[in-house]
């Protein structure tokens, strides 16, 4: 007797922006650290695809143990907010733009460098949002210069009050977005 299987087989893709959202909203920043480089006793986030597995980072953000809050994520929000984490410093396979941005401490501006390891973009934008309410506060558009291998852009982006704002980096039809805290 030959007997047959059949497995449903979902793929999900995770969203980079709303695990961007999802970190924004919930201050992972507060005790992870502007750079999420780690800071007074919390782990740093930066580069923990090098240190744990998606699936571990995703079971601690499902279920996660003191002193992290709960934050109720689904296992599909998770997976939104370990893309994001994965792509701080290029993730794993260093094929994502790297963006770093100075200087640590925001006030009136951000200097926002974006490392292209893979395929050059022709023209690099960005503009900062914050959220008020009704009344969504946005940042003059900014144009970045290219270096000369056109590898590495430049710009420096300016905000109008402090607060939590979020960088959108827009290339070649893609964007992605980097919440940052102004003013602490």
């Amino acid at each position: 007797m030959l007997l047959h299987a059949v497995f449903a087989l979902t793929v999900v893709v995770a969203d980079v922006n709303t695990g961007a959202k999802l970190v924004a909203q919930n201050g992972c920043q507060s005790c992870h650290g502007v750079k999420f480089q780690g800071s007074a006793g919390f782990p740093p986030l930066y580069g923990i695809e090098h240190r744990r597995t998606r699936a571990q980072i995703i079971a601690a953000l499902v279920s996660p143990t003191a002193p992290m809050p709960n934050y109720g994520f689904t296992e599909a929000q998770a997976g939104d907010v370990a893309e994001y984490l994965a792509g701080l410093d290029g993730g794993a396979s260093q094929s994502q733009p790297i963006i770093s941005i100075a200087p640590a401490h925001l006030v009136d501006y951000a200097d926002v460098t974006v490392r292209f390891p893979g395929a050059l973009p022709k023209t690099v934008t960005a503009i900062a949002t914050m959220a008020m309410g009704n009344m969504p506060m946005k940042s003059p558009q900014v144009t970045f210069t290219a270096s000369a291998d056109r590898r590495v852009y430049k710009g420096r982006v300016s905000f109008s009050m402090s607060g939590a704002w979020t960088i959108h980096i827009v290339y070649d039809g893609k964007t992605i977005d980097r919440p940052i805290v102004v003013g602490q």
